[in-house]
């Protein structure tokens, strides 16, 4: 039995080892979110002919077979929401399966807290795995994604989880 208890506790040292999770909080964004290692973080302004000015800050990580970022999108040139998430589920699914080919394996509306977003699942093309979450806060669009192999759905599901809006 001892020797259960220490085989169980090295296995968890080492689990931490390889995978503990880093919070980052971006207070202008208004969200946090844990992740594996601390993100590379991009910001660019696009002008938009007959939309206006978009700022999109993307937090990215990126490690053997498994890229997570969290892109914000913010309309600079007016305070209104972008709209309301179901005008989100359409592209969201042309461009998920256009860039990763493959096939859609599940989708449902989903909580963070009050905020409701969709949740889509993909098979890629190259059997690697796709989750995607989209929410609408205030007048900011988030989008998480993560792809990922099998081995790894139970860290991506706690990646997900860890996300929230402050």
């Amino acid at each position: 039995m001892k020797k259960i208890i220490l085989i169980v506790l090295i296995g968890f040292v080492i689990y931490k080892q390889f995978f503990s999770l880093e919070e980052v909080v971006s207070s202008e964004n208004k969200f946090k979110i844990e992740l594996p290692f601390k993100p590379n973080i991009k910001t660019d302004v696009n002008n938009l002919p007959n939309i206006g000015r978009l700022k999109i800050t993307s937090y990215e990580m990126r490690k053997d077979e498994l890229f997570c970022s969290v892109s914000v999108t913010d309309y600079l040139d007016n305070n209104d929401p972008m709209g309301e998430i179901e005008d989100t589920i359409r592209p969201t699914k042309r461009h998920l399966t256009k860039g990763f080919g493959g096939k859609i394996s599940s989708e449902d509306y989903i909580f963070s807290g009050a905020v409701k977003g969709y949740e889509i699942n993909l098979l890629a093309k190259n059997n690697k795995l796709v989750k995607s979450r989209t929410f609408i806060y205030e007048n900011h669009v988030y989008s998480l994604l993560c792809s990922f192999s099998k081995a790894q759905t139970t860290d991506v599901d706690t990646i997900m989880q860890s996300f929230s809006f402050i």
